[in-house]
């Protein structure tokens, strides 16, 4: 199965200018090409830190519709991330058609770069959830499979935050209306500041 790992990078416009306006937090003003981090990164790290992009960068991202596999030195260099400091948001993709292969190949490839971390359901009491705003319900689903988000725990730290239901499609307001918009920024908001902070 093909993918498409920029899907809709507008909408990542859309969240940092959500976040720019609501928050203190002060945002890189580089464009959305200079803050792309690929895999390749990953093997370059392994190979050359001072030449990766990945340990200027304490918070990725990641989407996709498609199942993926990380081999031994992409799990390699996503670890030493997690273990030092790093934060990873995954969300499933749903634009092509049904299917969460892509929040199942999360939930079964990301535990694997962390051996000493435990993969588990995010309690909506968690403070990612009511960081900044409080979204009592968990994370929004905009369409896809309704599975509870999970989060990869390094001791008590989430260091891993997987969604399934599109997310990052919600933050551009015409996709799914206003309201679902609304979770979508908050959520979005919520999971930058829990990285800063936590």
């Amino acid at each position: 199965m093909g993918d498409q790992w920029d899907v809709n990078t507008f909408c990542d416009e859309e969240l940092l200018k959500f976040v720019a306006m609501n928050t203190s937090i002060r945002l890189s003003q580089r464009t959305w090409g200079q803050r792309v981090v690929g895999v390749e990164d990953l093997r370059t790290a392994h190979e050359d830190a001072t030449a990766s992009k990945i340990g200027t960068h304490p918070f990725l991202f990641m989407t996709g519709e498609a199942e993926f596999r990380f081999d031994r030195v992409e799990s390699e260099v996503l670890g030493e991330f997690f273990r030092r400091g790093g934060f990873l948001y995954c969300d499933d993709c749903v634009g092509t058609g049904p299917g969460d292969y892509f929040f199942r190949a999360c939930l079964e490839q990301i535990p694997k770069v962390l051996p000493e971390g435990e993969l588990k359901p995010v309690s909506h009491e968690h403070a990612i959830y009511h960081c900044l705003y409080d979204l009592p319900n968990g994370a929004p689903v905009c369409q896809g499979t309704a599975h509870e988000a999970h989060g990869l725990f390094l001791k008590d730290r989430l260091v891993a935050f997987m969604t399934p239901g599109d997310v990052h499609c919600g933050w551009w307001t015409p996709y799914f209306g206003e309201k679902l918009a609304e979770q979508s920024y908050q959520m979005g908001t919520n999971i930058i500041v829990y990285s800063l902070t936590h």
